[in-house]
């Protein structure tokens, strides 16, 4: 794993109101001695033109969450809302420096009861391929798909079938993360990391509850951690929690996943 993951912490469930821009949280990001802070596209492109300039011009990160706003339900908008929607929230992604931009996005994603879930999976495949990755390919972003726990989205709630997605797609600008605090809630088989290892772009934690670790992991996560360190997991992993203690999570994380040979 080693020196070239970067270590990131996503805003979104760090802020009151949840998902807000906070430019204070995003400094004491840095200050704690994180890589990146992770922002909710979705907030990045509902700013007003002025402080989104002033904001991009000393701010970058590789990668946002938080593709689609959940007023934008995929299924039920209108495909030239959508379109305009992507083509400005993915030209903001670039200004700030993005090459992953994350597809959780569980309220937008979720099918209304009046289509069957073969049918939602083949109308998310044609939207994906018209409308989202144009729009991401033409920024040189690629777009990660999520999986959600069951509850909080009715599709992709699981790493196979985040893979059965991509494939589906078939594209070069989408691909697979995987958010370990999901998997957990899900009783999904940590030996899926394995499995779909090849396609996983970028990683997710925390406990359950949005807890921030600070003194230990759960069993369920430092095993997560364990198994991506041993496959020789190569790209970012970013907390998704509460705020708390950052500077200690994050000595603890690099103590899971930095070899330590490579510690100061």
């Amino acid at each position: 794993m080693g020196g070239t993951v970067k270590y990131g912490f996503c805003t979104g469930f760090a802020t009151e109101p949840l998902f807000s821009f906070d430019e204070g949280l995003v400094k004491s990001i840095e200050n704690c001695g994180y890589d990146y802070a992770e922002l909710p596209l979705f907030t990045l492109e509902s700013l007003p033109d002025d402080i989104f300039e002033t904001f991009s011009e000393a701010f970058s990160a590789p990668v946002s969450c938080n593709l689609v706003p959940g007023r934008l339900n995929l299924y039920t908008t209108a495909e030239n809302v959508l379109e305009s929607y992507f083509l400005r929230a993915f030209a903001r992604a670039r200004r700030i420096g993005n090459r992953f931009v994350i597809f959780g996005s569980g309220s937008a994603r979720t099918y209304p009861e009046s289509i069957g879930k073969d049918e939602a999976f083949s109308c998310l495949v044609s939207l994906i391929r018209r409308i989202m990755i144009p729009s991401a390919s033409t920024n040189g972003i690629t777009v990660l798909v999520e999986p959600l726990k069951r509850g909080e989205c009715n599709i992709i709630n699981s790493l196979a079938e985040g893979a059965e997605l991509v494939d589906a797609v078939d594209s070069p600008s989408f691909s697979l993360m995987a958010d370990i605090y999901h998997m957990e809630a899900n009783g999904e088989s940590l030996d899926e990391l394995e499995e779909f290892f090849p396609l996983i772009h970028h990683v997710h934690i925390s406990e359950q509850g949005r807890k921030l670790p600070e003194r230990g992991f759960s069993h369920y996560v430092s095993k997560a951690l364990s198994i991506l360190r041993n496959l020789g997991y190569s790209y970012d992993i970013s907390y998704e929690t509460e705020d708390s203690d950052k500077e200690s999570a994050l000595a603890l994380l690099k103590s899971y996943t930095v070899p330590a040979a490579c510690l100061p």
